[in-house]
């Protein structure tokens, strides 16, 4: 009941828990060389996480945050930052580089995980062609580093996908990120959120009684669960309802919005609705009209 604790992929349990509430957008996609006569490139990236991999010669990237040099047969996610300064060095000076930038959303201001490894962990490529392969599939769907269309967009995403749970269970089991990536959370924080998470469709469930389980006074639990989760026990028990019926309006369209309520917890429609909307910024009814949408935007697309 740690942050040590590991699905069978090898990836901690609080990583896999917030990194499957986060959105994932590629913003650009592309291979560029750099030659010994325009060594230098430098660009602004405020908002986007960057994959890098390294093909052949050797790249060194200064910003104000992190120095970091990355040689053929490397790769690495940087983090967001305000300017920075790309070099090839070594002999020969030239490059070859794969670079992807993704925006990464939190959904339901679960927190980005990628906050707490300490990145940029510089990383031996993966061998075999798997890794190559999927860089070449992004790749296409920005074509000369153009803007993609929905589909390739959405195809991109999941490619990227693969790419970074790849480079994250090859970080971890190489124990490549920062220690307090892996500071142990207290087991009864983590007793607390698996039954907040497991019993949120119980309507009789209520975070007060909790707290005085745990033996803690309600501050401290408050202030001991924003650390290591990033909100409070009724924050989360609400994120946590609002995320079962996400899955309820998206696997069945059809029940109405004041069963799905019901069966999320919800002791009144109004209620749900008011909820649903300060976490996800629309009512129930139109995140269900925006599924709809995109399913039958895909069907099209498939004919």
């Amino acid at each position: 009941m740690n942050a040590r604790k590991t699905n069978p992929e090898g990836v901690p349990h609080w990583f896999a828990t917030q990194w499957a509430l986060c959105l994932l957008k590629v913003s650009y996609a592309g291979r560029y060389t750099m030659s010994a006569r325009n060594p230098q490139y430098s660009r602004k990236r405020r908002d986007h996480w960057m994959y890098l991999a390294v093909h052949e010669g050797t790249i060194r990237i200064k910003t104000f945050a992190f120095d970091r040099t990355l040689q053929a047969g490397q790769h690495a996610i940087l983090p967001p930052y305000r300017s920075g300064e790309y070099r090839a060095v070594g002999d020969p000076k030239t490059v070859s580089a794969t670079e992807i930038g993704i925006n990464v959303q939190p959904f339901l201001r679960s927190g980005n995980p990628l906050t707490r490894l300490g990145l940029p962990a510089v990383l031996p490529q993966p061998r075999g062609r798997r890794l190559r392969d999927r860089l070449r599939h992004i790749e296409n769907c920005f074509s000369g580093w153009k803007r993609a269309t929905d589909l390739a967009a959405l195809q991109a995403r999941g490619w990227i996908e693969l790419v970074l749970l790849e480079y994250v269970q090859q970080g971890f089991a190489a124990d490549a990120f920062t220690a307090a990536a892996t500071e142990l959370v207290p087991p009864w924080v983590q007793a607390l959120a698996d039954r907040l998470s497991t019993d949120c469709p119980n309507p009789d469930l209520r975070p007060q009684a909790l707290h005085r389980l745990s033996g803690f006074s309600r501050s401290y639990v408050n202030a001991m669960f924003r650390k290591y989760v990033g909100e409070t026990p009724r924050e989360y028990l609400h994120r946590c309802r609002v995320r079962l019926a996400m899955e309820r309006l998206t696997g069945n369209p059809e029940v109405p919005l004041a069963e799905v309520a019901d069966i999320c917890g919800y002791s009144t429609q109004s209620l749900f609705n008011r909820h649903f909307r300060r976490l996800t910024g629309m009512t129930p009814g139109q995140f269900r009209s925006s599924q709809s949408g995109k399913r039958r935007t895909a069907r099209q697309r498939r004919k």
